[in-house]
């Protein structure tokens, strides 16, 4: 598989340019291993001085105080549990070079948003976008490259993490 990262790594290093940003998003299903391609395409890159930024979904996640009043709670994850306009704004932002882009930053120990954080975005060559809907609108529209992660649930079992790969936050 590194060889496959490698190449997409090459890939994505020839689109970059004066046009801004290269954004990548990297979408499966849960566990099939978005954070680790993620990581594999950022260590390529990094490897050939192409600057890189790797950013979770998650970070879109609305607080689960706000799922919560909206009745949305068993449904975190799905499409209308996230700040959509937060993600396009940041979208917008990263297409446009904009220095210094803020984003929420979301606690992988708490599953919520860290309340008063942020993390700021240095101005980079790559960004990587990874999670369950990097493929689905409003993340699409804003792609130069788009990855699909599938696996069979009994190859994801027998990966050395028991999940497909690790978590980011």
């Amino acid at each position: 598989m590194s060889d496959a990262y490698e190449r997409l790594a090459a890939d994505v290093a020839a689109l970059v340019g004066d046009a801004g940003p290269v954004v990548v998003g990297v979408a499966g299903g849960v566990g099939v291993g978005k954070s680790t391609t993620a990581a594999r395409i950022q260590e390529h890159l990094a490897a050939a001085a192409v600057t890189v930024e790797v950013l979770g979904t998650d970070a879109f996640l609305l607080p689960n105080d706000e799922l919560e009043r909206r009745d949305l709670s068993m449904r975190k994850g799905f499409p209308e549990t996230f700040d959509t306009d937060a993600l396009t704004s940041f979208l917008r932002a990263v297409r446009a070079g904009t220095p210094e882009v803020r984003v929420p930053i979301y606690s992988h120990t708490t599953y919520d948003r860290v309340p008063h954080m942020e993390r700021v975005l240095a101005p980079t060559d790559v960004v990587v976008i990874e999670g369950v809907n990097a493929l689905q609108p409003p993340v699409v529209e804003h792609l130069a490259v788009a990855v699909y992660i599938d696996a069979a649930e009994e190859d994801m079992a027998a990966w050395p993490s028991g999940r497909g790969g690790r978590s980011t936050s």
